[in-house]
């Protein structure tokens, strides 16, 4: 279900470009120190995930999270209210931009081409903001996460059977290695 219309570079129709500053805020995440309990309600995330729990929150549910240093690539979708610490950005959206829809921009753009540092990757908040994002009008959205949604499906079943095939693989090498040297690979 691809637009042929669409000329490659080109958006479609009713849809426009605008800067991620004009769909969602940005929160900062804070040290969690003072806040981490092991029977807190709120996850505390970091770019790589969690680890840690709270009884504060920072970010609403339905919330990217973009790393701020070290893991700055790989875009998290929290569907909780969570906190998040202080290397880790939230991407909360407005009520025009689908949030669903930006994790999956954030997934598919390379945020490394902003970084400007010289050890471990970083990101500025302002770099973020300036991001040009495009924005479908808000009926479409909904349909779009859906068939982004489907055909990664596929793609997510395709991974688990090569998968499989992986280790199917390494136990037959290991059988073939097992019988070479136990005498059974020849007779």
């Amino acid at each position: 279900m691809t637009n042929k219309k669409v000329k490659n570079g080109e958006l479609p129709k009713r849809w426009e470009w605008k800067k991620i500053k004009d769909i969602c805020e940005i929160k900062g995440g804070k040290n969690q120190s003072k806040v981490i309990n092991p029977q807190g309600k709120y996850p505390i995330y970091g770019s790589s995930g969690i680890f840690g729990y709270a009884d504060e929150y920072i970010c609403d549910e339905n919330t990217t999270i973009v790393g701020r240093k070290g893991n700055i690539n790989s875009p998290l979708y929290v569907t909780t209210k969570f906190w998040n610490v202080d290397t880790a950005f939230g991407l909360c959206t407005n009520e025009n931009y689908d949030s669903k829809l930006l994790f999956y921009f954030c997934s598919g753009f390379n945020f490394k081409k902003l970084d400007k540092s010289t050890t471990i990757p970083s990101l500025a908040k302002s770099d973020i903001l300036s991001i040009d994002i495009p924005v479908p009008q808000n009926t479409e959205q909904h349909r779009i996460v859906q068939e982004i949604e489907s055909r990664l499906s596929v793609a997510d079943k395709m991974e688990e059977s090569i998968g499989q095939s992986l280790l199917q693989a390494e136990a037959l090498r290991q059988s073939i290695l097992k019988k070479a040297f136990s005498g059974e690979l020849v007779k």
